[in-house]
């Protein structure tokens, strides 16, 4: 089961790293044409990515316990946290989130789930009413905060906790939108203090969002060593 599970899971690995590197850099250059980016710059995000995504592929199917989430849930994570790899990248550089990420990340979020319509169909008929109960309530709280803010909370934000619900659960969603405004605060505070930001000041929530769903997966994989 494990090793079917890291099968897939760098095969998961690899499509999106290779597909969210050429489409990350293509996006650099249409929002950036000063200059070329320097083949250096280029080697250093490939590496780092290659780092990120072969350590969440590898790591998480390994330490995962199959008798508490089945191989479809854990691809279904894994793939959440890679592809809020790069929406980490997008956003803290250019402070949005492009529609055409995501619409990728809807995409893969419904090969996914047809997936394992296909080879658990008894398993996705509750998966999915509970990935469509994430969806909808995660959503609407970030769009309800969207409002209230007075568009402080972006709509990128809005539009990729919807996907995100979708593609996790409600449980899990939940989870990872904890300690994304756990780490957000924090960083808010700092900088509050450091007077680099004020109260009203936006900050890109994209790298959050990646360090907080990571977070709760290392979490989860915890617990699971402690019995928990």
């Amino acid at each position: 089961m494990r090793s079917e599970t890291l099968i897939f899971s760098l095969l998961i690995a690899a499509v999106i790293g290779a597909g969210g590197y050429w489409f990350t850099l293509r996006y650099f250059r249409s929002k950036d044409d000063k200059a070329e980016y320097p083949r250096r710059k280029k080697l250093i995000f490939a590496a780092v990515t290659a780092l990120v995504f072969v350590g969440v592929a590898v790591c998480f199917p390994l330490f995962t316990d199959p008798e508490e989430r089945s191989m479809c849930e854990a691809l279904r994570a894994v793939a959440a946290m890679l592809g809020l790899y790069y929406v980490a990248v997008i956003d803290w550089k250019f402070h949005l989130i492009p529609n055409r990420y995501l619409l990728a990340f809807l995409i893969l979020t419904l090969v996914l789930l047809g997936g394992e319509a296909l080879t658990d169909f008894p398993g996705f008929r509750v998966n999915i009413i509970l990935c469509l109960i994430g969806s909808v309530v995660c959503g609407v709280m970030f769009l309800i905060t969207n409002l209230l803010s007075h568009n402080g909370l972006g709509m990128g934000d809005v539009k990729l906790v919807f996907i995100l619900g979708l593609l996790l659960g409600l449980d899990d969603t939940l989870g990872g939108l904890l300690w994304t405004f756990v780490f957000s605060a924090a960083a808010g505070i700092v900088l509050i203090i450091r007077k680099k930001a004020k109260m009203k000041t936006k900050i890109a929530m994209g790298p959050f969002f990646f360090l907080g769903f990571l977070c709760s997966n290392i979490m989860y994989i915890i617990s699971g060593f402690f019995g928990g």
